[in-house]
């Protein structure tokens, strides 16, 4: 505006952004390759569902995998796309195990103590008078 030019106000169904603006590139523009961004994907969706044992640990184990693949595929060079999420597919889909593992051992362990308390409170009782008859006779 220091040489005196005006601005032009948008008209009604023109867009508002410059049209040479830069713009961020997707990550399928930009390499990333697609098992890095599905492996990041379930390692989240894992963790999520941790709770319900089963789907949270095939999705952190399917994480792990793809993570693994992906790492594979960026090579060991950190600055290369998709190695980010590779790493985080990796860390969320073993957190997702560790969860998922946890909250089936609770599970288990909750369900052998409630059944032995069942045991002890309802189990079948002999009265003392049959068993004293007996060793009577």
């Amino acid at each position: 505006m220091a040489n005196g030019a005006k601005t032009k106000k948008p008209q009604i169904g023109e867009p508002t952004h410059r049209q040479d603006a830069p713009v961020s590139p997707r990550a399928s523009e930009a390499g990333v390759p697609a098992s890095a961004v599905a492996s990041l994907v379930l390692g989240v969706a894992g963790v999520l569902t941790s709770f319900t044992v089963v789907p949270g640990a095939i999705c952190g184990i399917a994480a792990a995998a793809l993570s693994r693949h992906a790492a594979n595929q960026t090579g060991p060079d950190a600055g290369r796309p998709g190695r980010g999420y590779a790493i985080a597919g990796q860390a969320t889909g073993g957190l997702a195990i560790l969860l998922s593992a946890v909250f089936g051992l609770v599970f288990v362990l909750g369900a052998v103590d409630t059944n032995n308390r069942q045991g002890a409170e309802g189990g079948c009782r002999t009265p003392h008078s049959s068993v004293a008859s007996t060793k009577a006779s």
